[in-house]
């Protein structure tokens, strides 16, 4: 359940106008509390009382393989590392609700035991990714209602783009999209998540999802049908852009087609995000071993709004510079070994009988998140997405090294 409230917040924030969302929160005190830190409150409540659980034949019982160990003990040690920096946090002075709020942003990897301890079959998982698959597919319908629409004012009047939603909801447009892609009887459907990210307009997610196309399609083979079947896909997704448009008056395929057309330009977008980086390294050299840490993190978000050095520091849309001005060398190896350990236990699951179609599925959609959070803020907003799936390709593992051995 937690998992599908987690999928049904990115569906809401991809659509819903910014003022919709702010107000979605309750009060405690004098607390704020909004959607995520509840879903991550109940995810920490869950590993809490795994053990219990466990006990009654709730959670998963199933032997951990070599794999599935490595991933979960990397997850943990991560996290573990965000606990020295929060208390490192707590005596250079961070108040308690800044730290709490910051851990829950920085200890997302803990989304990744989920699947371990609690999913018992591969029907459940199925379940879920067909509810991506759904969300992926009815989405381009609700980005139709954003057609005139205050926020995509607001956008094209500050970014110069007709974007119709918010970005992080191409995770899961691309999930649907390599799903669809992977299950071949079905491709002509992934026409409509593919819309659904052409509507979006992110250059970022025009390169991801091309490379995870051509990724799933070496490791699950069949490469001439899957370029055939790409191909009738790319006609029917040419066809229902026209017929969007002429629905809308509006010009989505001259707004899409310059938007791509700008991917390799040197645009004020790009000299932006040059920027950004080199001031994450100024930080970065700072401290290069744990970074600035929480108490730096908390004396910018003071300012952010203030100073464009904060604001760069704090959103350099490339998680791989925010996580070494955040958590330095140390932290960022160990993000970047936990994700490195994912893809290539999605290479083996792709290798193993009755799981190429899967692992390769798996495989292209963290390859599409990583490529996208390369160029935006997405591993911050919507990262615990890419740990789902991570935990999901391990328990599959799991239960195929299980399956192998009992047969």
């Amino acid at each position: 359940m937690l998992a599908y409230y987690l999928l049904g917040f990115v569906f809401i924030n991809g659509l819903a106008p910014r003022s919709l969302i702010a107000q979605i929160k309750f009060t405690i005190g004098s607390v704020n509390v909004f959607p995520l830190d509840f879903a991550f409150g109940a995810m920490v409540v869950l590993l809490i009382l795994a053990p219990l659980l466990r006990s009654m034949g709730i959670a998963s019982r199933q032997r951990w393989c070599r794999e599935t160990r490595a991933g979960a003990i990397l997850a943990i040690v991560y996290v573990v590392f965000q606990v020295g920096q929060v208390l490192a946090g707590y005596f250079s002075g961070v108040p308690v609700d800044a730290l709490i709020r910051m851990f829950a942003a920085n200890a997302q990897p803990l989304y990744l035991l989920i699947p371990l301890l609690y999913v018992r079959t591969p029907d459940e998982l199925r379940r879920l990714l067909m509810a991506v698959v759904l969300l992926a597919m009815v989405f381009p319908f609700g980005q139709l209602i954003l057609t005139g629409s205050d926020d995509t004012a607001r956008i094209l009047h500050t970014q110069g783009t007709f974007r119709l939603g918010y970005g992080d909801f191409n995770v899961i447009l691309a999930i649907g999209f390599l799903a669809l892609i992977a299950w071949e009887r079905k491709a002509v459907l992934a026409a409509l998540p593919a819309i659904g990210i052409v509507l979006l307009a992110h250059r970022s997610a025009y390169i991801g999802i091309v490379l995870a196309t051509m990724a799933v399609s070496v490791l699950k083979g069949r490469n001439v049908k899957t370029t055939l079947l790409l191909v009738v896909v790319g006609g029917v997704l040419a066809g229902m852009l026209t017929l969007f448009q002429l629905m809308t008056s509006s010009p989505l395929v001259e707004s899409g087609i310059d938007r791509a057309s700008q991917t390799f330009e040197d645009t004020g977008t790009t000299q932006g995000r040059l920027v950004a980086i080199q001031n994450s390294f100024t930080v970065f050299a700072d401290n290069p071993l744990v970074g600035m840490g929480y108490r730096g993190t908390y004396d910018y978000q003071k300012i952010v709004y203030s100073s464009a050095f904060a604001f760069n520091v704090l959103h350099p849309h490339n998680f791989v510079m925010s996580s070494l001005s955040k958590d330095g060398a140390i932290g960022t190896v160990l993000f970047l070994w936990l994700l490195g350990h994912l893809l290539v236990s999605s290479r083996r699951l792709a290798r193993m009988p009755g799981y190429r179609e899967t692992g390769a599925f798996l495989f292209g959609s963290m390859l599409f998140f990583i490529l996208l959070a390369l160029m935006n803020t997405t591993m911050g907003s919507v990262g615990y997405v890419i740990w789902l799936l991570g935990g999901s390709t391990l328990w599959l593992l799991n239960y195929a090294r299980n399956e192998a051995k009992a047969g």
